[in-house]
């Protein structure tokens, strides 16, 4: 991933990039060892600026919920096993 935009807070991760899965621009947020996705975007511009918005959020509250998108359902097969 060449174009990419990551930030760190405290111990959290915000990466925004074009996922190899879905070929579309997302941002994950890395938290107690987990990986969230937790947007979408468009394009390039929407993906700086929704990854700016989630570096605000964190910044203003790091125990924020995360909502996972779950695009694959995985989240459902982790509650399963």
């Amino acid at each position: 991933r060449s174009d990419v935009f990551k930030s760190d807070v405290g111990d959290i991760i915000i990466d925004t990039c074009v996922a190899f899965d879905t070929e579309k621009w997302e941002t994950g947020i890395k938290r107690n060892g987990r990986w969230r996705i937790v947007q979408q975007y468009a394009n390039r511009e929407l993906a700086e600026k929704g990854h700016s918005k989630w570096i605000k959020k964190i910044k203003q509250n790091p125990q924020l919920s995360l909502k996972d998108l779950d695009l694959w359902g995985l989240n459902k097969l982790e509650e399963e096993q």
